[in-house]
């Protein structure tokens, strides 16, 4: 018995603890056939994340990501975010934006690729 109170007690920190990402807007970089497109960060899609509140987390990404899809190669560069850094609030909620450059590498068909952006995320000590 005293092993399965500590058991549930493991489980109920870690779900108090965690870091989850409750929901994310899509970063629509619209029609683009040739050449650069840009969305600055503060334009960009919202990562909506819950943890302990009032502490302060941290998010990072790769500097450049290529998404592949029916032969066509974009380039996403230049990943950037609003802030590197925000406080929960007082419910344990934030929101992070990102942005970045996104260029045609490689043209096929035309269509839509959707692929998703890896972040992560932690607390800062």
């Amino acid at each position: 018995m005293k092993s399965f109170i500590i058991f549930i007690f493991i489980l109920i920190s870690i779900n108090l603890f965690s870091l989850e990402v409750t929901r994310s807007d899509t970063l629509n970089f619209g029609y683009i056939s040739e050449g650069k497109r840009q969305i600055p960060a503060h334009k960009g899609a919202r990562i909506f994340i819950k943890g302990i509140p009032g502490k302060i987390v941290e998010i990072k990404s790769e500097d450049v990501m290529t998404f592949e899809s029916n032969g066509s190669v974009l380039k996403l560069e230049k990943i950037s975010f609003d802030n590197k850094e925000i406080t929960l609030d007082k419910r344990g909620k934030g929101v992070f934006k990102v942005g970045g450059v996104i260029s045609v590498v490689k043209k096929r068909t035309p269509g839509n690729i959707n692929k998703e952006l890896w972040v992560s995320f932690k607390y800062k000590n």
